[in-house]
């Protein structure tokens, strides 16, 4: 009587998750009511159903995945491995990213400000800022788990700080097509982190760099 309760209006139909149209379980489902003779049968193609209802999309993950790792080498890795190479790491290997980076006009890796950036990167920030960080760069927000030549970072000179004063008054600037960063010549370490988070969290537009928005944020000056 129990059972007759709960299903008295059902039949052989469910509602997708995804919209409120109505799926048949079965051909004619709309017009075969659940009974407690059948219950156990409608139940099975319910959970069938529900399993099921997302295979296109789930097909289409699969496809796109396998762009990168060939399906056939999926059951080598565990999920967390294939998400590894699919995502790339999570947190920015610092090592990683200092033994990809370039130094370009003029500035050696040997200089203070080079040192200043190194050392608030790998000691000052925490896992999220890292990815703050590599987003504000480069716009995404992993590495690629691939070390070897594939993406190059580089560091340059900010040029309107050359011939400032005081170079701590500038913001650095990052071209995020480009992985490039233009750095000004920081007095300190100090500096260098509340520049490079003030910069991070307020000037992240992706893409910015030859538009109006690009070009005032090269100009921003900290008073």
């Amino acid at each position: 009587e129990e059972l007759e309760f709960v299903f008295q209006d059902s039949v052989f139909s469910a509602l997708r998750s995804d919209s409120a149209e109505e799926s048949e379980l079965c051909p004619f489902g709309i017009q075969r009511k659940v009974t407690v003779e059948n219950v156990d049968e409608y139940l099975d193609l319910l959970v069938k159903f529900r399993l099921h209802e997302f295979q296109s999309q789930i097909n289409l993950i699969r496809r796109g995945i396998a762009c990168i790792v060939p399906e056939r080498l999926f059951p080598m890795f565990t999920w967390q491995e294939l998400e590894h190479l699919i995502c790339g790491v999570a947190d920015v290997d610092v090592e990683v990213l200092q033994n990809q980076t370039k130094y370009v006009g003029g500035i050696q890796p040997t200089d203070p400000h080079i040192s200043f950036f190194w050392d608030v990167i790998a000691n000052e920030f925490t896992p999220e800022d890292r990815t703050l960080f590599l987003k504000f760069v480069w716009g995404r927000e992993r590495m690629s788990s691939v070390e070897e030549g594939v993406n190059v970072f580089q560091i340059g000179p900010h040029v309107r700080s050359l011939n400032s004063d005081n170079p701590d008054m500038w913001l650095p600037v990052a071209h995020t097509c480009f992985f490039s960063l233009d750095l000004p010549a920081y007095s300190s370490r100090e500096i260098t982190k509340s520049r490079l988070l003030f910069a991070m969290n307020n000037c992240n537009a992706i893409d910015a760099d030859d538009d109006g928005e690009g070009h005032a944020n090269m100009s921003l000056e900290v008073t």
